[in-house]
């Protein structure tokens, strides 16, 4: 995260050539010269605001400082376009992740029927869901193994 690009004004990225699906895109906008510049990180079509990222390094990452998260849902022949432009003093970018979404469950429910415990942080609360679920703070999606695991009947 030591290193960036500084574009000027106004930047567009496109992510082309996806498979149709669910993404979630990671904008990594942190500027490693100064806690005043921030960045304002927007993805064309996603549900989720624009976002403003910057500020003081705060020993690890965390959304709204080190990065920008932006679900984005890709049809075929689609592209992922994403754009930032200066929040406070200077853009920056460091990089990207564009993670696929695998099409399954996105909770796991222990102690349903036919559910096992799972060994992701999910409350015991949440339904098993559709992918559409997302999670909330704090929580993390069960991973597909853990998915398989928690499908696992008793």
């Amino acid at each position: 995260m030591d290193d960036s690009s500084d574009p000027l004004g106004f930047s567009t990225w496109t992510f082309a050539g996806l498979a149709a699906g669910d993404y979630v895109l990671y904008t990594y906008a942190w500027a490693p010269d100064s806690a005043f510049f921030h960045s304002l990180v927007s993805v064309t079509g996603s549900p989720d605001p624009a976002q403003v990222v910057g500020g003081a390094w705060p020993g690890g990452y965390v959304a709204g400082v080190t990065h920008a998260r932006h679900r984005i849902h890709v049809v075929t022949g689609s592209n992922v376009v994403m754009n930032l432009s200066v929040a406070s003093g200077s853009a920056s970018v460091n990089g990207f992740q564009l993670v696929f979404e695998a099409p399954g469950l996105a909770y796991c429910d222990p102690g349903s029927v036919g559910v096992m415990s799972c060994p992701c942080s999910n409350p015991a609360a949440e339904r098993v869901a559709a992918v559409t679920t997302r999670p909330r703070p704090a929580e993390r999606a069960c991973t597909l193994r853990e998915v398989r695991r928690c499908r696992t009947t008793r």
